[in-house]
């Protein structure tokens, strides 16, 4: 036992730090007893969906990508009435991150003050406006990306990559492509790098083959999910709603030069924003510029530079910035994670148990203090109008449930019932852009098919006739208050 520990202290420090701060700072967490985010709520409807045989895109509309969903299916597993399941993907996802950064770290630095920098990354991701209330696609890609910088970075720093590792790639660019691909910009950049760098060489040849690898990585990806979706003849569905509809019910009139000076103008905005990016990525980011080359390609530093713009690029092209968008940046915090090594290997700082467990409760206090989500913390299940409904609903012999012109408020969890609408909830899409969902839902409660409807904040509902308030339940939300009614027929 005492080998094994010594072996592995590194990753069992790594869990346990996750583990501490996802526990305190995230609404998945068992110290919560709901987590009342709406795209939450909507990931596991899907997964839980999956699982009673109900096939995204098909059954049941959601315009993220589909391993969200199998990712929210295996939380489902789990547990199909909490996020316990959820609340352990977030731990498996930061320490995979976490591991990755410390290799990161590894090229440069030996890794004697991990506890140190693991422990206030993971205080600035938690306590990080867009890290919300936790288990975003976002939040869930960052393995994905912190390999990647990680293979990147070494191959800038030696100037060496294996085809493995250029497979590897592809498959993290492929696992991204199928949970979020506007989030594509960064391997993109990584993908014309490899290119780039061996034609500049004269190896032609080289240049070209490292495209087909990284394409196989993410072919390897893409076929079981194009096999799924083909078993179940639901691939034209997958490219109409996943690609198509998402490419197009967020249009904007801009020209694609105002959106491409808007995307650059929102991620400096959310650079300057936000402390955590202030600190640990745009300072160390101007540092680095500015400073030396530590890498054996000349280029190195201006090559991630450019992978950062494109990933800002890529996620804010839309125009829109909704609060969790700007977390995917998150991985470039290993600037400041360098810098801090460098700072402490400089001045020959000391670290011991005592030093690092006084940071760690030091920096757990301070989330209890400042983030947003301890608002929620240990509240009661009477405290939720999730529950409250839930109580009302399932004494009804048909619980049949839609939750009508929001996003998923939770209320199918909370009753155990699956959506048989297909719009089991609305997007955020406007009325011009995707009138289909609005008027499917209207229709469906003209047939007055669902026997209970949730609204939020809208008591003048449009069938006065057929459905009449039974339940009123004021809640805040996201620092605001709302109020949800419930409709039974």
């Amino acid at each position: 036992m005492k080998n094994f520990f010594n072996k592995h202290k590194d990753i069992l420090a790594i869990i346990f730090i996750v583990t501490l701060f996802v526990t305190i700072g995230s609404k998945n967490s068992p110290l919560y007893k709901f987590n009342d985010w709406y795209d939450a709520n909507a990931f596991v409807t899907m997964g839980r969906g999956l699982l009673n045989g109900l096939i995204p895109y098909k059954d049941l509309f959601e315009q993220k990508g589909p391993i969200l969903y199998f990712l929210y299916a295996l939380a489902a597993l789990i547990s199909d009435t909490t996020f316990i399941g959820a609340y352990l993907l977030e731990i498996i996802s930061l320490s995979i991150f976490l591991y990755y950064v410390r290799k990161c770290v590894n090229l440069f630095y030996d890794n004697k003050y991990l506890t140190s920098y693991s422990a206030i990354l993971m205080f600035t991701i938690i306590t990080l406006k867009p890290f919300g209330h936790g288990g975003s696609a976002e939040e869930l890609c960052l393995p994905f990306f912190m390999y990647s910088i990680y293979s990147f970075f070494k191959y800038l720093k030696d100037d060496t990559i294996t085809k493995k590792e250029i497979i590897i790639n592809g498959i993290m660019a492929g696992c991204i492509l199928w949970i979020k691909y506007s989030l594509l910009g960064f391997h993109f950049i990584l993908a014309a790098s490899l290119f780039f760098i061996s034609l500049s060489k004269k190896k032609i040849k080289e240049a070209f083959l490292n495209c087909v690898y990284f394409l196989l990585g993410m072919l390897i990806v893409t076929i079981p999910v194009a096999v799924f979706f083909i078993i179940n003849d639901a691939l034209k569905s997958v490219i109409d709603i996943y690609f198509l509809v998402n490419m197009t019910s967020y249009a904007n009139e801009s020209s694609a030069l105002a959106k491409i000076g808007k995307s650059f103008g929102l991620l400096f905005y959310n650079l300057v924003s936000n402390i955590g990016f202030l600190i640990l990525i745009l300072i160390p980011g101007i540092y680095y510029l500015f400073k030396r080359n530590e890498f054996k390609n000349k280029y190195a530093k201006w090559i991630i530079l450019v992978s950062f713009l494109f990933m800002g690029l890529g996620t804010f092209i839309g125009g829109t910035n909704y609060f969790y968008y700007s977390f995917i940046i998150t991985p470039f915090m290993i600037l400041g994670v360098l810098l801090i090594n460098r700072l402490l290997n400089r001045y020959k700082i000391e670290v011991n148990f005592i030093k690092n467990a006084s940071l760690i409760l030091g920096l757990l206090i301070l989330v209890i203090l400042i983030s947003d989500n301890m608002d929620y913390l240990l509240k009661s299940k009477s405290e939720y109008a999730q529950y409250e409904f839930a109580k009302i609903i399932n004494a009804s012999g048909d619980k049949s449930i839609l939750n009508y012109e929001f996003l998923d408020g939770g209320f199918y969890l909370t009753t155990e019932t699956l959506p048989d609408c297909y719009y089991f909830m609305r997007n955020n899409f406007s009325y011009e852009n995707y009138p289909i969902m609005l008027d499917t839902q209207n229709a469906y409660i003209k047939e007055k098919r669902p026997h209970y409807v949730v609204t939020r904040d809208k008591k003048d509902f449009l069938d006065k006739e057929n459905y009449r308030v039974i339940a009123s339940f004021r809640q805040k939300y996201e620092g605001k208050y709302v109020v949800y009614y419930l409709y039974e027929r």
